[in-house]
């Protein structure tokens, strides 16, 4: 009984504990972002038809939310510079989508804890849900390949 007990404490600490947050802050999450676009940007030009139109909408929304991210840097008076678009990898489409997946949940749960901040909650609020879209539409893409 007692093993019982301290397996539901580690279980509710780990269920209350908050999402690891990036080491250096919005900028990690541009990077994040940023290596996100790379790889819709490569799938819509390696894929084609439906699939490579909504890799091609992923990618437009991904940068989308990387200008947002930047924003929000400016808005605080942080640096805001560009960022390069880092290259991915040459893995196969399906591993590739697979990796986008799991980036873009991690970024849902960092959107939705970033989404309490009185002053840019309501725009974290926004991404988090853009970036559950863009998992139904990562799903749909990985059954369409």
């Amino acid at each position: 009984m007692e093993r019982m007990d301290k397996s539901r404490e580690v279980w509710q600490r780990v269920m209350n504990s908050p999402p690891a947050v990036p080491k250096d802050g919005l900028r990690g999450l541009r990077r994040e972002s940023a290596a996100l676009a790379a790889a819709y940007r490569q799938l819509a030009g390696s894929l084609s038809g439906k699939a490579g139109e909504k890799a091609a909408q992923l990618y437009r929304e991904e940068t989308a939310t990387s200008a947002c991210l930047r924003g929000l840097e400016v808005l605080r008076g942080e640096d805001g510079g560009k960022l390069k678009y880092p290259q991915p990898g040459k893995e196969p489409a399906l591993q590739l989508l697979r990796g986008c997946y799991h980036r873009t949940r991690n970024c849902v749960a960092e959107y939705t804890a970033r989404a309490v901040d009185p002053e840019t909650g309501a725009v974290f609020r926004a991404l988090a849900d853009r970036a559950q879209r863009q998992c139904g539409l990562l799903a749909e893409l990985m059954g369409m390949i």
